[in-house]
Formats: C-alpha cells, sequence, structure tokens
C-alpha cells in the first residue's frame, strides 16, 4: 500500500472501532505499528 492509503486505512478503522486496540486487531497489526505509521 502506499502510505497515505495506509494512514486512510488506519483511521477508518480507528473510527469504526473506537481504539487502537481493536483497529489494530481489525488490521492484523501491532498498535504500536499503527501509531507508527500515523506519525510518519
Amino acid at each position: 500500500m502506499k502510505p497515505l492509503l495506509d494512514v486512510l486505512v488506519i483511521l477508518d478503522a480507528l473510527d469504526k472501532e473506537g481504539s487502537f486496540a481493536a483497529a489494530s486487531a481489525k488490521l492484523y497489526k501491532t498498535p504500536s505499528a499503527l501509531s507508527y505509521t500515523i506519525h510518519k
């Protein structure tokens, strides 16, 4: 995935799931990986 698309997918999952833990489980990534991708 392209970096911008990665961020949009993560933000969408965060909105739908309501937390980093739930979003990371849905995306099969660790919460720290989501945070790192957003802050890049």
